[in-house]
Order: structure tokens, then sequence, then C-alpha cells
């Protein structure tokens, strides 16, 4: 059971990152869309 809890552990982790990585990445890109509507 040691073991399962620990893969389920690792998997929160990689999804809460990719989370996290997915918000800076729409973070950046809506802060760049607003930059080029700025521009226009």
């Amino acid at each position: 059971m040691r073991c399962y809890d620990n893969l389920y552990v690792a998997i929160a982790l990689c999804v809460t990152m990719a989370i996290v990585i997915n918000n800076k990445i729409c973070s950046l890109v809506s802060g760049f869309k607003v930059k080029l509507l700025q521009k226009y």
C-alpha cells in the first residue's frame, strides 16, 4: 500500500505542477495579448 500512496503523491505533485505552469503560461500569454492590443 505504501508504494501506491507514494505513486498517488507523485501524480498529485505532477498535476499540481502542471496546473501552476499552465497558469504561468496563461498569464504570460494574456499579458502578451494586452501588449499587442495596446500597440494597435
